[in-house]
């Protein structure tokens, strides 16, 4: 198929991976992560954006937390042992380590 021709979605560059569902789910909390921080109440977003995933995949809410707080340390540990900018990892490690230990 052509460009611009296709009625359904693509998957680009997928990654087949086995295992824990809510493995993946930091992508979706890191994404436009300035539209969080704008909203007045980056934790309310981000606890709301969560459950939509969770609520859409059909997963634990604590488990589908947990590790994304994992994986969010796994990024910055990551980003030091490469000397790369952590970008927005910071804050949001930061936001769901808050959230966890409300």
């Amino acid at each position: 198929m052509l460009a611009g021709r296709h009625s359904e979605w693509l998957a680009i560059d997928p990654k087949g991976l086995i295992g824990e569902p809510a493995f993946d789910l930091l992508p979706f909390l890191r994404n436009r992560w300035t539209a969080l921080t704008t909203t007045g109440d980056t934790r309310a977003a981000l606890e709301l954006r969560l459950a939509r995933v969770v609520e859409a995949a059909g997963l634990d809410p604590e488990r589908a937390r947990r590790w994304s707080q994992a994986r969010a340390v796994d990024d910055l540990l990551w980003c030091t042992e490469n000397g790369s900018s952590p970008g927005v990892s910071v804050q949001v490690s930061t936001a769901l380590t808050e959230w966890l230990h409300r």
